[in-house]
């Protein structure tokens, strides 16, 4: 701290071993450093200890010092400070008005670049607008500048894009601290689109997203009204699908603003998809089977309740063992496309009656099996089959007849459009077997 000398007493005793009396003050201003108080360091010599110190407002202090400190006080006050020693029986007294101010220091900044190249370097300006000349500034990584007796400006040039902290000291020791300083890289952005039919009958939207430069920016969409604000992010939405121009302007406080431009295109999403469901043939057996096409690979497929499958779409996705109920259907592709359906898997209730007629040697007609099909998804296939021989019929039935067969067991399997099955099995007898059967019993 800078000594601000305001008064220095002596007092001399008559007697020769008498010690000199002297008092003197250092004071640093109120909100020297910012919001904390003032303060009045008394430092007394001499005379006879203890002393005791009085400011005018404070509590007393007594001791041996030689330093006594007052803080906290306020500042662009008058304080009495009045210091008395232990000299008997004439204590030695000094008494005086001193002046503890109120620091007003502050500066602004402001940030430019040269010229907009990419990855050119910035400029930093400290304008100094009060407290007590000569001032002292510091920026990070920067050599420190000392000013002359009036000087109020200090530039910092050659910065690249970083955080510094800026530091400006006044004669009177006060300090200003600004340690949150961003020096933003060259002016460009980035932009994000979202096609038109995205989601369907949806338009589409371009985000513009600015880096570096200086805000407030300036961003224009062809066609669409232009924004202008300091947020990094801009939304053009009910776009639809082509070619637009973009342009952002920053607001560079050297000569001209920076700007950059490119071409942005809004794609049109065809994404589709479909879905085959097979029902339920038997406990928890039932599938979904989703095909996508269009949009831009790779593709995302949920279903409700189970394990999300991702890949390029090449192969269908399958989710097998389902219960029978209903299921929503959800497709994204790689630009955050979607499509969504609800499909339902039944439970299927094929069932099949099967009836026998013997064949008959002496008359040398064959016997005959006679399916009748009920529920499932018509057209049918039953096929039956012996060790022997096997037929098989497919239509939409639901009576199926299988005429000259031999004796013989066969097994009788119909499976129905969506490939469930169900499975019997039916004896054809001969009217040997038949008479055989009567004699034994």
């Amino acid at each position: 701290m800078k000594k601000n000398l305001l008064f220095s007493v002596l007092l001399m005793s008559t007697a020769c071993s008498a010690s000199q009396f002297s008092v003197a003050t250092e004071v640093t201003p109120a909100n020297c450093t910012e919001g904390v108080g003032g303060s009045i360091t008394v430092k007394v010599e001499g005379g006879e200890e203890p002393y005791t110190v009085n400011v005018e407002g404070q509590e007393p202090q007594m001791g041996d010092g030689p330093d006594f400190l007052f803080s906290n006080l306020e500042g662009d006050v008058d304080y009495v400070v009045d210091v008395t020693d232990s000299t008997s029986p004439n204590p030695k007294r000094s008494s005086e008005d001193v002046e503890v101010p109120l620091s007003d220091l502050s500066f602004e900044l402001d940030k430019f670049f040269p010229d907009c190249e990419k990855d050119t370097l910035a400029t930093v300006v400290v304008t100094v607008k009060d407290g007590a000349l000569p001032f002292k500034v510091e920026v990070t990584d920067q050599d420190p500048q000392e000013g002359t007796a009036l000087q109020r400006v200090f530039t910092f040039p050659n910065l690249p894009a970083g955080d510094y902290v800026v530091k400006v000291t006044d004669d009177d020791d006060c300090m200003r601290v600004d340690g949150s300083v961003e020096i933003p890289g060259s002016l460009d952005f980035t932009t994000t689109i979202v096609p038109e039919n995205c989601e369907v009958g949806e338009k589409g939207t371009i985000t513009v997203n600015v880096e570096g430069g200086i805000p407030p920016y300036k961003v224009e969409v062809e066609g669409q009204d232009t924004q202008s604000e300091n947020a990094p992010s801009f939304v053009f939405a009910n776009l639809d699908a082509g070619s637009y121009d973009v342009r952002v302007t920053d607001s560079n406080t050297d000569s001209e603003s920076c700007e950059v431009t490119t071409t942005a295109v809004v794609p049109f999403s065809d994404l589709a998809f479909n879905v085959q469901v097979k029902p339920q043939c038997s406990e928890e057996n039932g599938i979904i089977i989703v095909t996508v096409s269009g949009g831009v690979q790779p593709y995302k497929v949920e279903v409700t309740g189970q394990e999300p499958q991702e890949g390029p779409g090449d192969e269908p996705f399958i989710f097998p063992n389902l219960a029978a109920g209903k299921f929503e259907v959800t497709i994204t592709d790689s630009e955050g496309c979607s499509r969504k359906t609800e499909v339902e898997v039944v439970l299927n209730d094929l069932e099949a009656k099967v009836e026998e007629t013997p064949a008959s040697f002496a008359e040398n007609v064959g016997g005959t099996i006679t399916v009748e099909v009920k529920g499932g998804k018509a057209p049918y296939t039953v096929r039956i089959e012996s060790a022997e021989a096997v037929e098989t019929e497919t239509s939409d039935g639901p009576v199926f007849k299988f005429e000259g067969l031999d004796a013989n067991t066969y097994t009788v399997t119909v499976t129905d459009s969506s490939e469930c099955t169900s499975v019997n099995s039916a004896t054809v007898l001969s009217d040997n077997d038949i008479l055989n059967f009567t004699i034994v019993k």
